[in-house]
């Protein structure tokens, strides 16, 4: 099929402008993109209007919805984002002298994960090689000086070290694997109060919400609620 006639063939299942603004893909879809399939290869409807209208899409970047819709195909509505721009969205630099909480997702450990090159890194990993402009020496770990870690991203909080530096720094700052909840005396939150905000969540309140109600940031919520799907194993 010619190039012409697919595009032609997209713009025929693309709807009017919405209140929104938004023009939105009718046809078919993966996982809430729009997407159609020429010779056995499955194309992203919003890629090949961007290129149509503005040529190749450079490496290593995304398209962005800045209405948040995946089906939408307004060329207005689409950003280019870097892999450096993407990062530092999931980033709150609020307090500049204080730790910066990553917002996106947090494994069942505590780490803060980035989608890079389709692959699952730490981000703080990332944050030390962005600001460094270094690559991390092999067999070497990116350490936290704050007791936040390690979801932490501020980039001045972090520094190279071994796994017996890291262990240290656990030890220290009472990050050890036995320390839990109220034995922890960094925590913030009682045993009683993290099995209420387990329930809440499971009772529908958003994690912004709960932190609003215990005055904690989001990610220690959002911590908490996923620490405890882990150990009982519901999913969430």
């Amino acid at each position: 099929m010619k190039i012409k006639n697919i595009i032609k063939y997209l713009f025929s299942k693309v709807e009017k402008k919405n209140k929104n603004g938004c023009q939105l893909w009718k046809g078919y879809t993966i996982k809430g993109y729009g997407v159609i399939i020429i010779n056995k290869h499955k194309l992203m409807v919003h890629r090949l209007v961007y290129e149509n209208i503005n040529g190749k899409i450079p490496h290593k970047t995304i398209i962005r919805r800045t209405c948040n819709n995946k089906l939408c195909c307004n060329i207005n509505h689409m950003k280019i984002l870097t892999d450096e721009e993407r990062f530092w969205q999931y980033v709150d630099k609020s307090n500049i002298n204080k730790c910066h909480p990553w917002l996106g997702f947090i494994n069942p450990t505590g780490y803060s994960m980035f989608s890079l090159n389709r692959e699952s890194v730490r981000a703080h990993r990332v944050v030390y090689e962005l600001y460094t402009g270094k690559k991390i020496p092999k067999g070497m770990d990116v350490l936290h000086s704050c007791i936040n870690s390690p979801s932490c991203c501020n980039p001045k909080h972090l520094r190279i070290g071994t796994d017996l530096d890291n262990a240290i720094d656990r030890k220290n700052q009472g990050r050890c694997a036995h320390l839990h909840g109220e034995k922890n005396d960094n925590s913030k939150l009682s045993d009683k109060q993290r099995k209420r905000i387990c329930k809440l969540f499971k009772n529908n309140m958003s994690y912004e919400e709960i932190g609003k109600k215990y005055n904690v940031h989001i990610t220690t919520i959002r911590k908490i609620v996923k620490n405890n799907a882990v150990s009982v194993g519901y999913k969430i």
